[in-house]
């Protein structure tokens, strides 16, 4: 096989490299924007789901023909550290998914920038021989 040949494989070989990359790259985004939709359903089920069991305690409490202040109160209270909690967790779970994609970001583009940086000095290589042969065929 002649050296041209030979660097036209590798440039193909490379660019087919690239391809797939830039879609496996694709499909993490694709699969970080459903994990991320995901959450906010979760985040939206789990107030939904305390806001409506608070409430059926409140109107029970209500119903009682005794002083219930302090029984709503706390039930307040408690209401506020379930919400904070389901905040604080979504939060907390936003981040660790953000973190994940940026460093598959920070990894795609160091592989492509090296791949591209490859198909370049193969493109100059084949020139070069181009040029060399042009050169021997002039003589």
């Amino acid at each position: 096989m002649e050296q041209n040949e030979v660097i036209q494989n590798s440039i193909r070989t490379k660019q087919r490299i690239l391809e797939q990359l830039e879609e496996d790259y694709l499909s993490s985004c694709r699969d970080f924007e459903r994990k991320n939709n995901e959450l906010y359903d979760i985040k939206a089920k789990l107030l939904k789901i305390s806001e409506e069991k608070c409430q059926i305690a409140y109107q029970y409490l209500q119903k009682q023909n005794s002083d219930n202040t302090e029984a709503i109160s706390r039930l307040n209270h408690f209401s506020s550290n379930v919400y904070n909690e389901i905040i604080s967790s979504f939060m907390k779970h936003q981040k660790n998914l953000e973190e994940k994609q940026s460093q598959v970001k920070d990894e795609y583009k160091k592989r492509q920038y090296v791949l591209r940086k490859e198909i370049d000095e193969l493109y100059y290589k084949q020139r070069e021989l181009n040029s060399d042969t042009q050169e021997l065929k002039g003589e």
